[in-house]
């Protein structure tokens, strides 16, 4: 063998090793459909081995109707010398169905005729589902951008719109083409809002149900709901914004008449607690007139111990009536207030202290009645028993808060009670008043008869939760 020969065998070798080591089937065509030259891929893919099909033609292998389509094309490249390109429906020597793209390519001799034909196959099938999949998610993802009834949108970073979705027409005014390609801030209500808006995107990246308010084409002001987040680029810095929109128009106009309805609620029920007051005001004075025409001192008392009820259950509409909150009220204003206008009427001359130690609590208006009566109760019942052939004395009112119990103490430094006496056995109808009162408040009464000198009444109860 010549050098030369030599040297073609070694590259014919070489060139057999590079086929049988590639992807890609390969097969050569002596003649039409006649079988050359096959690499290993294409041997795996048709079953037999490359001897086998070296010795057969083509369309042995293939069902009818794939053999009339290779048939067809092999007359276009060994009689027309054209190469050609097309999909092929086979299955593999395992028998699945797979999708070839093929390429028949006619070698020429230097007289022009066909000498052979180099055919290509790659296997398609994964690539052609992927891009079913793809073009199914675009379809779907289409259907919903163009169906949703909320705004999405993607702008530049300087709010350039480049995506709004054709929602925008019916929120906006404005069709998607009349949008694209403009700043979003020629459809803000205030551009210069936009700047600190994007600021806090920067900041945050990502920015949930803010109120954003836009314009509509017709000039009428729309509040939206808007939620965006940052668009990073290739190089991991923001490029961009993508974000949606939604009509929040009917949720503000139903909170505007909420919030106009509860303050004319508010005002309704301040100008209630007003009249409830003055009512109890007028009821305390003719109590008072009535008192001064009984000509019977016993009956005096006993007036005088009516009005004083009222009066406390008057000061906690006068409470409420001045307060923000009309719901609850500060038990220590009302209790200050209460105790020192009970000393001054009832101590008549002698020269009692009172004694302030109370804690901020906000109560109820069904708790703060209570208290109210019951501390009428027992500073009356200090003035009233605590004191005799005495010409001056002490009262301590106190109010405190621990987990959640609240305690209303009232203590005097008079001559105190019998170690055996019990409140609630007791013939007196104010402190049975402040028995059943305490009751009410689901609380207990307390006396600390080892107080000395003095006696100390206590009620604790538990604090109502604020709605």
């Amino acid at each position: 063998m010549s050098e030369r020969e030599q040297l073609l065998t070694e590259r014919n070798e070489e060139q057999k090793l590079l086929l049988d080591n590639i992807d890609l089937q390969v097969w050569f065509l002596r003649a039409p459909d006649l079988y050359g030259a096959v690499n290993q891929a294409h041997a795996e893919f048709m079953g037999p081995d490359k001897a086998f099909l070296e010795r057969h033609r083509l369309t042995d292998f293939l069902p009818p109707e794939e053999a009339n389509r290779f048939a067809c094309h092999n007359a276009t490249v060994f009689r027309f010398r054209e190469p050609v390109s097309f999909s092929s429906f086979q299955q593999d020597a395992r028998g699945r169905a797979r999708i070839l793209s093929i390429r028949m390519t006619p070698r020429l001799s230097p007289g022009g005729a066909v000498e052979y034909a180099i055919c290509t196959a790659e296997d398609i099938t994964k690539r052609i589902a992927a891009e079913q999949r793809l073009r199914r998610s675009e379809e779907r993802f289409r259907g919903m951008f163009e169906s949703i009834r909320d705004v999405y949108y993607r702008t530049e970073l300087n709010g350039l719109i480049t995506l709004i979705s054709p929602s925008a027409e019916a929120l906006l005014g404005y069709a998607p083409g009349e949008m694209t390609g403009h700043l979003s801030t020629e459809f803000w209500a205030d551009p210069r809002e936009f700047e600190t808006f994007r600021e806090l995107l920067l900041a945050r990246s990502d920015i949930r149900d803010a109120t954003i308010l836009l314009r509509h084409k017709n000039g009428q002001i729309i509040p939206t709901s808007m939620s965006c987040r940052l668009e990073l680029g290739p190089d991991g810095e923001p490029a961009g914004t993508s974000g949606v929109l939604r009509d929040i128009s009917e949720r503000v106009s139903i909170e505007e008449r909420l919030r106009a309805s509860l303050k004319e609620k508010e005002v309704m029920l301040t100008e209630i607690h007003h009249r409830v007051k003055n009512n109890l005001q007028v009821i305390s004075s003719l109590l008072q007139l009535q008192s001064s025409q009984a000509g019977d001192p016993q009956l005096e008392a006993l007036f005088a111990e009516s009005q004083n009820r009222i009066l406390s259950m008057a000061y906690v509409h006068e409470e409420l009536y001045k307060s923000g909150d009309l719901a609850h009220i500060n038990l220590k204003d009302y209790v200050q207030r209460l105790a020192r206008r009970l000393v001054q009427a009832l101590a008549h001359t002698r020269p009692i202290g009172l004694e302030l130690a109370l804690q901020d609590i906000q109560v109820t208006i069904d708790q703060a009645v209570p208290c109210g009566l019951i501390l009428n109760e027992l500073i009356s019942n200090a003035l009233e028993h605590a004191f005799e052939g005495r010409a001056q004395g002490r009262i301590i009112v106190s109010i405190s808060l621990d987990h959640g119990l609240a305690r209303l103490m009232v203590s005097d430094d008079g001559k105190g009670v019998p170690a055996d006496f019990d409140p609630a056995s007791s013939t007196s109808l104010g402190l049975q008043l402040v028995v059943r009162l305490a009751r009410q408040l689901r609380g207990r009464v307390e006396l600390d008869s080892q107080t000395k000198p003095g006696a100390s009444f206590s009620v604790e109860f538990p604090l109502q939760a604020k709605p």
